[in-house]
């Protein structure tokens, strides 16, 4: 579940049009998640497809 700060700050950057920090905030929740992933094989395949989406 995502924090509330986090999803304020993602706002926050993208109405201010700060899209370095949007970016940055979005690096640093997806790397969150991806650690939270017990299995070595499954957050290698979720890793790969989001760098697949996001080309």
């Amino acid at each position: 579940m995502r924090s509330m700060s986090a999803t304020v700050s993602d706002k926050q950057a993208l109405l201010i049009q700060d899209l370095e920090c949007a970016a940055n905030e979005l690096l640093r929740e997806t790397r969150r998640v991806l650690a939270g992933i017990g299995y070595e094989a499954q957050r290698q395949q979720l890793q790969q497809r989001l760098a697949e989406v996001l080309r």
